[in-house]
C-alpha cells in the first residue's frame, strides 16, 4: 500500500488524507486495482493472504483455547479474544472498505494523485500484490516455501 501511495504522490505532495486518494480508480486505474487488492486483503476476504494470516491467528488461539491448559481461566482469555479479534476485523473492514470506495466512487475535488513517485514505488505495488494474491491462492502456504 505504501509503494501505491508515494507512486501515486510526488515529490511537492504526498498522499496524506483519504481526500487525496479521490478520483485515483478513474486517474490511475492499475494503481486503484493493486490498492483494493491490499484492502481486501487487509479486511480478511479469502482468497488473499490476509484472509489466511486471519485465519491462523484466530484459529490457533481458539485451539489453544478448547484443548485448555493448566488454568481454565486463561484458556478462557483465548476463546474471548478470538471473539474479540473477529469483530475487530470487522469493524476494521469498513474503514479498509472505505478506501477502496473513496478511489471508485468519489470525485477527484484537487489533483494530489499526480503519478509522480517513479517506475520503481510502481513495480513494488505490483509485485507485492502478485504476491499477495499468490500466497492467497496457495492456502497460506508461501509461494517459494520449501517443505517442512
Amino acid at each position: 500500500s505504501f509503494a501505491a501511495f508515494a507512486y501515486l504522490g510526488s515529490r511537492d505532495k504526498q498522499i496524506d488524507t483519504l481526500d487525496d486518494l479521490a478520483g485515483v480508480g478513474r486517474k490511475f486505474p492499475a494503481v486503484a486495482l493493486v490498492v483494493a487488492v491490499f484492502m481486501f486483503s487487509l479486511t480478511g476476504l479469502p482468497p488473499l493472504a490476509g484472509f489466511w494470516g486471519k485465519f491462523a491467528l484466530f484459529s490457533g488461539a481458539v485451539k489453544v483455547g478448547l484443548a485448555g491448559s493448566e488454568s481454565v481461566k486463561l484458556s478462557n482469555w483465548f476463546i474471548v479474544l478470538s471473539i474479540v479479534g473477529v469483530l475487530n476485523a470487522a469493524v476494521s473492514a469498513a474503514y479498509y472498505l472505505r478506501i477502496i470506495g473513496v478511489m471508485y466512487f468519489r470525485e477527484s475535488s484537487t489533483s494530489a494523485a499526480r503519478g509522480e513517485g517513479g517506475a520503481g514505488a510502481r513495480m513494488a505495488a505490483f509485485a507485492c500484490a502478485l504476491l499477495v494474491m499468490a500466497v492467497g491462492a496457495l492456502g497460506g502456504e508461501p509461494p517459494l516455501a520449501t517443505g517442512g
